[in-house]
């Protein structure tokens, strides 16, 4: 196999750079277990192949070399090489599962996400939970944001905070994800342009993303406005600032990493207002 194979002629190398003294006869016997095959875990021991197998850092990899063997995939299995590289790439993962035999088969799932969420593009954002502030409710409520057409049904289809004097002034949008366990690695938003009005962007100046969970129950609250705290959530993520410019475009930030969300929440932060209304003078995000 050709996996084996290379990870036999790494073994050499690795032995080779710390070990510069070993004579050739032994360089020779090592060179001749890669092209026969031998497994190098019961030549090597568990130590030395552990380092190796530590200095995988592709996820694929390191799920193919569970494969290669029944004695590979115990030890490898055993000693939680998936699972610490899968909280080395997203540390969330900490928080999924304990120390017992099902983590391997946890994580191993986890990573293989992982690897595909640069691959498959998904809308996960399943629901709204509540926003900081709606203007006029409900003409301008946030469920208006999940739909991507201006125009729904014959009517303007968007969110609006409430107007502010302080430009400065955050907003809030918190929504629900299609379940507990989310990998987000970007989230895309489209500022509201008013052409009704006065065909201006209301957009917000910069924008932040918070991932995590409700924190006292299961289900979403009846009441959703009084629970726009903080306070009630736990948040294992916080991103960046992203700028965010004053354009009617699809706007797409994408995320340093990606995220593995623990509780399907995911809060938008629309920090500072760039545009003011000249009905009322006063700034609003949309």
């Amino acid at each position: 196999m050709y996996l084996a194979s290379t990870l036999v002629i790494c073994a050499f190398i690795f032995i080779s750079f710390f070990f510069p003294l070993l004579n050739q006869e032994f360089d020779l016997s090592l060179k001749a277990m890669a092209i026969d095959g031998w497994d190098f875990l019961d030549w090597l021991g568990a130590d030395t192949s552990a380092r190796i197998f530590t200095h995988l850092d592709d996820p694929a990899d390191l799920v193919r070399s569970a494969s290669v063997s029944r004695s590979w995939n115990k030890f490898i299995t055993s000693n939680g090489f998936v699972k610490n590289l899968c909280i080395r790439l997203c540390p969330e993962a900490s928080n999924v599962a304990s120390n017992n035999s099902d983590d391997h088969n946890i994580y191993t799932n986890l990573i293989k996400n992982l690897v595909n969420s640069n691959e498959e593009n998904q809308s996960c954002i399943s629901k709204c939970i509540a926003a900081s502030s709606t203007d006029r409710f409900p003409a301008e409520r946030i469920e208006n944001t999940l739909e991507s057409e201006d125009v729904v049904r014959g009517r303007l289809s968007y969110w609006s905070s409430k107007g502010e004097e302080d430009s400065d002034k955050s907003e809030t949008l918190i929504y629900g994800l299609v379940s507990n366990l989310c990998i987000v690695d970007e989230i895309k938003i489209r500022p509201w342009l008013a052409l009704h009005l006065d065909n201006q962007v209301y957009s917000a100046k910069f924008v932040r993303f918070k991932l995590g969970c409700l924190k006292f129950s299961d289900s979403w609250p009846k009441e959703r406005n009084h629970f726009i705290s903080d306070d009630n959530f736990v948040w294992t993520y916080t991103s960046p600032e992203f700028p965010m410019q004053q354009e009617n475009e699809l706007h797409s930030f994408k995320l340093p990493r990606p995220v593995l969300c623990i509780g399907g929440v995911v809060q938008i932060e629309l920090i500072g207002r760039a545009q003011r209304c000249y009905i009322d003078n006063l700034f609003y995000i949309r």
